[in-house]
């Protein structure tokens, strides 16, 4: 199972997605801002992050090795930005698997 960093500012949502994905086995890293996604991102394997303020920058300044999903209501990433899958919302929860599944 893969190391994951998630970052979302809707703590519900932060709080759900973290269980879940414990539950499925993933160790599972929480961020509510990108200061705290920082500060974690070098020891996590996959980034999950919605487009929050900040997130443009914390996706380009990722490590290489470190894959990222973007979860967004957008039809396409935003210009620019590293991104290995990018995933609609609202997003089923097997999606989301499925997709760490894939970038590892």
């Amino acid at each position: 199972m893969a190391r994951v960093l998630l970052v979302e500012d809707d703590r519900l949502q932060l709080e759900v997605r973290c269980r879940l994905l414990r539950m499925a086995g993933h160790d599972v890293l929480a961020a509510s801002n990108r200061e705290d996604a920082e500060r974690q991102i070098a020891s996590c394997e996959v980034l999950v992050t919605d487009l929050i303020p900040g997130s443009s920058e914390l996706l380009n300044s990722a490590p290489r090795q470190v894959r990222v999903i973007l979860l967004t209501g957008r039809e396409t990433a935003p210009p620019g930005l590293r991104v290995d899958c990018l995933l609609r919302k609202p997003c089923p929860t097997s999606s989301l698997l499925d997709a760490i599944s894939r970038v590892c």
